[in-house]
């Protein structure tokens, strides 16, 4: 196995642009034109730059680790040839990202000859030793899960948490993993919608299923997260054609209603939250949602493809990483659709 050490730089140059300036045309004859200058605004003093992660993090999952946010994209290759299983990357402000290692060192238990599609981890610090869980998905039938002291790894694969022989159904997609206090939850999407699964677990063992999952979303969303404002605010984001759409309820097995009191798992498609834009297209896989220290203000990590070259030289997806800004209004509803754009994005991030 390669590991190497890639850092994108951001753009290296800086723009800058002027807060005032006032030219007087010279009226006296002396051929001389006067400019007043008020000082410059340095963009990267208040904004950073999107996509904040290239070429791809297709798959990918963001947690908070002890020090340092932590991303790590299902296995791919940058570069061609060179295989990175599931390779992470950190930040100190979710902007700014250095490549770390590969969260993967060694073959999967199950199948040593499977590649990962698809992780979602989080931190788990009720679990000695063991806080941080991943749940990772291969062959559309397969989730997995895997164990690592550090957010960044090495993992520790514990082998196969679910099939979708173990479920009658004939796909198994798209885990995502979610923290709630004490409690465990894994949502997985199949081919009659998502769900929601109570697991138990214990450091060294595979975890286990605690009581019956849930549909929380019909077969119209897939790949979706999750976002618990409070025990009794939780939003649901997935992919719904070629965007992203959200709903909320008041308790994290749902439902998860629109605007309108529509359920998304009986057919609502819920409300609209990214599109894409010109440069990129099918904005999907929110990886985690962040509070801000600005009230009402929150940061949406996610892909999307680039428009132009949705393929890297190495056949892989290209799906650059997106961290956005979004509002949410007193009624509790995001105040307008995002987009993925490249160039300067503000404000910057702010715990």
């Amino acid at each position: 196995m390669k590991t190497i050490l890639m850092v994108l730089p951001l753009a290296a140059w800086v723009i800058t642009l002027p807060t005032a300036m006032v030219s007087c045309a010279d009226m006296s004859g002396d051929g001389i034109d006067s400019v007043l200058w008020s000082g410059s605004i340095n963009p990267e003093t208040s904004s950073y730059r999107n996509p904040v992660w290239e070429p791809s993090l297709a798959g990918g999952t963001i947690m908070k680790g002890s020090s340092r946010f932590v991303a790590i994209s299902a296995e791919t290759q940058w570069a061609t040839g060179l295989t990175y299983h599931c390779p992470a990357i950190m930040s100190d402000e979710l902007s700014a990202w250095s490549f770390s290692q590969e969260a993967f060192n060694a073959p999967l238990v199950s199948n040593p000859s499977a590649s990962i599609n698809s992780l979602s981890a989080d931190f788990a610090k009720t679990v000695a030793n063991a806080n941080y869980w991943m749940f990772y998905g291969y062959d559309n039938n397969t989730i997995g899960a895997a164990s690592a002291t550090y957010a960044q790894g090495p993992y520790t694969d514990m082998g196969i948490f679910l099939t979708a022989q173990d479920l009658g159904v004939s796909t198994l997609r798209d885990p995502f993993f979610l923290v709630a206090s004490t409690n465990f939850y894994v949502c997985y999407t199949t081919e009659a919608g998502t769900y929601i699964q109570r697991v138990t677990i214990r450091r060294g063992r595979i975890p286990t299923t605690s009581g019956e999952p849930i549909l929380i979303a019909g077969p119209n969303f897939s790949d979706i997260a999750l976002y618990r404002v409070s025990s009794s605010q939780v939003y649901l984001f997935g992919n719904v054609g070629d965007e992203v759409h959200y709903a909320r309820a008041s308790n994290i097995n749902g439902p998860y209603l629109d605007k309108s009191g529509n359920d998304v798992a009986t057919g609502s498609q819920g409300e609209p939250f990214i599109t894409g834009s010109e440069q990129y297209i099918h904005p999907e896989n929110v990886q985690r949602v962040f509070p801000s220290s600005t009230e009402g203000l929150l940061y949406v990590a996610f892909n999307a493809t680039r428009a132009d070259k949705p393929f890297l030289n190495s056949g892989f997806e290209r799906k650059p990483l997106f961290i956005n800004p979004v509002r949410l209004s007193d009624d509790g509803w995001f105040t307008e659709v995002t987009r993925p754009v490249e160039g300067w994005t503000s404000p910057l991030y702010e715990l």
